[in-house]
Protein backbone atom coordinates (compact mmCIF):
# COMPACT_ATOMS: atom_id res chain seq x y z
CA UNK A 1 0.00 0.00 0.00
CA UNK A 2 1.33 3.43 -0.90
CA UNK A 3 -0.36 6.83 0.58
CA UNK A 4 -0.62 9.10 -1.94
CA UNK A 5 -1.58 12.46 -1.81
CA UNK A 6 -4.04 13.71 -5.00
CA UNK A 7 -5.52 17.16 -5.09
CA UNK A 8 -4.70 18.08 -1.27
CA UNK A 9 -6.74 14.32 -0.26
CA UNK A 10 -4.69 11.67 0.97
CA UNK A 11 -5.54 8.23 -0.57
CA UNK A 12 -3.79 4.83 0.10
CA UNK A 13 -3.18 2.95 -3.31
CA UNK A 14 -3.36 -0.98 -3.58
CA UNK A 15 -0.10 -2.05 -5.49
CA UNK A 16 -2.37 -4.64 -6.80
CA UNK A 17 -2.95 -3.92 -10.64
CA UNK A 18 -6.46 -6.43 -10.47
CA UNK A 19 -9.57 -4.28 -10.96
CA UNK A 20 -8.77 -1.12 -9.78
CA UNK A 21 -11.20 2.22 -9.25
CA UNK A 22 -11.29 5.09 -7.46
CA UNK A 23 -14.33 6.80 -6.36
CA UNK A 24 -14.83 10.24 -5.39
CA UNK A 25 -17.03 10.45 -2.38
CA UNK A 26 -20.36 11.62 -2.97
CA UNK A 27 -23.15 13.16 -0.57
CA UNK A 28 -24.53 9.77 1.16
CA UNK A 29 -22.47 7.47 0.41
CA UNK A 30 -21.51 4.68 2.93
CA UNK A 31 -19.02 2.05 3.20
CA UNK A 32 -21.89 -0.59 2.12
CA UNK A 33 -23.69 1.78 -1.12
CA UNK A 34 -19.48 2.16 -1.95
CA UNK A 35 -19.06 -2.00 -1.35
CA UNK A 36 -22.43 -2.80 -3.06
CA UNK A 37 -22.15 -0.14 -5.94
CA UNK A 38 -18.66 -1.41 -6.88
CA UNK A 39 -19.49 -4.89 -6.08
CA UNK A 40 -17.02 -5.74 -3.44
CA UNK A 41 -16.99 -7.04 0.25
CA UNK A 42 -16.85 -3.92 3.06
CA UNK A 43 -13.81 -5.68 4.86
CA UNK A 44 -12.02 -5.26 0.99
CA UNK A 45 -13.17 -1.74 0.84
CA UNK A 46 -12.18 -0.66 4.45
CA UNK A 47 -8.68 -2.76 4.39
CA UNK A 48 -7.49 -1.96 1.13
CA UNK A 49 -8.31 2.14 2.21
CA UNK A 50 -6.50 1.65 5.97
CA UNK A 51 -10.04 2.29 7.38
CA UNK A 52 -11.87 1.22 10.79
CA UNK A 53 -13.60 -1.74 10.84
CA UNK A 54 -17.15 -1.75 10.98
CA UNK A 55 -17.33 2.10 9.19
CA UNK A 56 -16.62 3.33 12.60
CA UNK A 57 -14.78 7.11 11.54
CA UNK A 58 -15.78 6.48 7.86
CA UNK A 59 -14.91 9.67 5.69
CA UNK A 60 -17.44 11.88 3.99
CA UNK A 61 -14.52 13.39 1.46
CA UNK A 62 -11.81 12.19 -0.45
CA UNK A 63 -11.25 9.20 -3.06
CA UNK A 64 -11.18 5.69 -2.11
CA UNK A 65 -9.43 3.12 -4.02
CA UNK A 66 -11.48 -0.04 -5.15
CA UNK A 67 -9.49 -3.24 -5.44
CA UNK A 68 -10.84 -6.03 -6.55
CA UNK A 69 -14.84 -7.08 -7.09
CA UNK A 70 -16.83 -10.13 -6.53
CA UNK A 71 -20.34 -10.99 -6.24
CA UNK A 72 -21.77 -10.56 -2.78
CA UNK A 73 -24.34 -11.32 -0.30
CA UNK A 74 -25.36 -8.64 2.64
CA UNK A 75 -25.07 -10.78 5.83
CA UNK A 76 -28.31 -11.08 8.03
CA UNK A 77 -28.75 -12.32 11.05
CA UNK A 78 -30.06 -15.65 9.98
CA UNK A 79 -26.87 -16.17 8.26
CA UNK A 80 -24.12 -18.97 9.09
CA UNK A 81 -21.36 -19.75 7.48
CA UNK A 82 -22.06 -23.31 6.63
CA UNK A 83 -25.62 -22.13 5.04
CA UNK A 84 -23.65 -19.85 3.12
CA UNK A 85 -21.41 -22.00 1.79
CA UNK A 86 -23.91 -24.18 0.66
CA UNK A 87 -26.59 -21.82 -1.09
CA UNK A 88 -23.73 -20.66 -3.47
CA UNK A 89 -22.02 -23.92 -3.99
CA UNK A 90 -18.52 -23.31 -2.43
CA UNK A 91 -16.66 -24.76 0.43
CA UNK A 92 -15.98 -23.33 3.95
CA UNK A 93 -12.65 -23.03 2.54
CA UNK A 94 -13.02 -21.16 0.39
CA UNK A 95 -15.84 -18.73 1.88
CA UNK A 96 -12.93 -18.19 4.27
CA UNK A 97 -10.09 -17.59 2.13
CA UNK A 98 -12.48 -14.91 -0.38
CA UNK A 99 -13.62 -13.08 3.52
CA UNK A 100 -10.32 -13.22 5.62
CA UNK A 101 -11.95 -10.93 8.57
CA UNK A 102 -14.10 -14.34 9.18
CA UNK A 103 -12.36 -16.75 12.00
CA UNK A 104 -12.19 -20.24 10.85
CA UNK A 105 -15.07 -21.19 13.64
CA UNK A 106 -17.62 -18.49 12.10
CA UNK A 107 -17.76 -17.02 15.51
CA UNK A 108 -17.24 -13.33 14.24
CA UNK A 109 -19.35 -13.75 11.23
CA UNK A 110 -22.68 -11.66 13.90
CA UNK A 111 -19.53 -8.47 13.31
CA UNK A 112 -20.76 -8.75 9.13
CA UNK A 113 -24.69 -8.20 9.66
CA UNK A 114 -25.62 -5.47 7.33
CA UNK A 115 -22.36 -5.73 5.50
CA UNK A 116 -21.15 -7.49 1.99
CA UNK A 117 -18.81 -10.23 1.76
CA UNK A 118 -17.61 -12.10 -0.94
CA UNK A 119 -19.28 -15.66 -2.51
CA UNK A 120 -16.12 -15.61 -5.00
CA UNK A 121 -12.51 -14.45 -5.50
CA UNK A 122 -11.93 -10.79 -5.39
CA UNK A 123 -8.90 -11.28 -7.20
CA UNK A 124 -8.67 -11.79 -11.07
CA UNK A 125 -7.49 -15.10 -11.05
CA UNK A 126 -8.77 -18.48 -12.38
CA UNK A 127 -7.94 -21.07 -10.93
CA UNK A 128 -5.55 -23.18 -13.70
CA UNK A 129 -7.10 -27.04 -13.71
CA UNK A 130 -5.16 -29.54 -11.38
CA UNK A 131 -4.04 -32.26 -13.03
CA UNK A 132 -2.45 -33.47 -10.02
CA UNK A 133 -3.71 -36.30 -7.81
CA UNK A 134 -5.20 -35.51 -4.57
CA UNK A 135 -2.35 -33.87 -2.33
CA UNK A 136 -0.78 -36.87 0.32
CA UNK A 137 1.94 -36.66 2.79
CA UNK A 138 5.51 -35.91 0.69
CA UNK A 139 7.30 -39.16 -0.40
CA UNK A 140 10.65 -36.82 -0.75
CA UNK A 141 11.10 -33.65 0.22
CA UNK A 142 11.38 -30.31 -1.59
CA UNK A 143 14.74 -28.56 -1.82
CA UNK A 144 15.09 -26.46 1.00
CA UNK A 145 15.54 -23.05 0.08
CA UNK A 146 18.68 -20.97 1.19
CA UNK A 147 16.08 -17.51 2.27
CA UNK A 148 13.81 -20.09 4.76
CA UNK A 149 13.47 -18.60 8.35
CA UNK A 150 14.39 -20.88 11.20
CA UNK A 151 12.16 -22.54 13.06
CA UNK A 152 9.87 -23.11 9.41
CA UNK A 153 8.80 -26.90 9.44
CA UNK A 154 11.34 -28.63 6.69
CA UNK A 155 9.08 -31.35 5.78
CA UNK A 156 7.29 -30.22 3.02
CA UNK A 157 6.57 -31.26 -0.47
CA UNK A 158 6.80 -27.78 -2.14
CA UNK A 159 7.87 -24.27 -0.89
CA UNK A 160 6.54 -20.96 -2.13
CA UNK A 161 8.36 -18.02 -1.78
CA UNK A 162 5.18 -15.04 -1.03
CA UNK A 163 6.09 -11.77 -3.16
CA UNK A 164 5.36 -8.36 -2.26
CA UNK A 165 1.64 -7.78 -1.69
CA UNK A 166 0.55 -11.54 -1.21
CA UNK A 167 -2.53 -11.51 0.94
CA UNK A 168 -3.00 -15.36 2.73
CA UNK A 169 -6.49 -15.95 0.90
CA UNK A 170 -4.81 -15.04 -2.58
CA UNK A 171 -1.38 -17.81 -1.71
CA UNK A 172 -4.11 -20.58 -0.66
CA UNK A 173 -6.60 -19.95 -4.00
CA UNK A 174 -3.72 -19.51 -6.31
CA UNK A 175 -1.94 -22.56 -5.14
CA UNK A 176 -5.19 -24.59 -4.95
CA UNK A 177 -4.18 -25.05 -0.79
CA UNK A 178 -7.52 -26.53 1.47
CA UNK A 179 -7.12 -24.90 4.93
Amino acid sequence: MVLQRRQGVDILISHFELRRHGHAHQPGDTCDTIAEAYSISTWQLLATNGLDSGCANFPQSGTLCIDGSCPTHVVTAADTCPGLASANNITLTQLFSYNPQLNSRCSNLNQAVGHHICLDTPYDYTPQPNHNPPPTSASVAAPIPTNVVAGTNVYCGRYYETQENDYCAYVTIKNNINL
